[in-house]
């Protein structure tokens, strides 16, 4: 996979090819945060489009080791075009996305009644079975 570098580089060359300058009222744009992730500490933004703003967020969670993406990307990356490296990046994209919920459900059940049930799990079966 490339680095987060080759890939903004191959992306602003493709830009300039194609005379797409930021902010272009034919795309969505967004700011990326770049070369860190906005979640360990990262102020640089740079400009992309919605895509491949979904492609970097892939590749700087691997490159950071760290979740750097959200779920509407995978159905932005499955509805873009299809790129070299696209089953990779698709394949790393559920990967952190497994990571991200993985940790979101470990945090949930954090708080541990003195019996040593999640006090979440418990809350959640109560208020399931008041509804009935």
């Amino acid at each position: 996979m490339q680095t987060q570098q080759a890939f903004l580089t191959d992306i602003q060359d493709y830009y300039e090819s194609v005379n797409l300058k930021a902010g272009d009222p034919d795309h969505v744009w967004e700011m990326a945060n770049y070369p860190t992730p906005r979640h360990i500490g990262g102020k640089q933004k740079v400009p992309l489009t919605k895509y491949h703003h979904a492609l970097h967020g892939v590749i700087q969670s691997e490159e950071t080791g760290s979740a750097s993406i959200f779920a509407w990307e995978g159905r932005v990356i499955l509805n873009g075009p299809f790129v070299d490296g696209w089953f990779d990046l698709l394949d790393s994209f559920d990967y952190w996305m497994h990571e991200l919920k993985r940790e979101a459900a470990l945090t949930l059940h954090s708080k541990k009644l003195p019996d040593g049930r999640s006090a979440y799990a418990v809350k959640a079966a109560k208020a399931h079975h008041a509804s009935r």
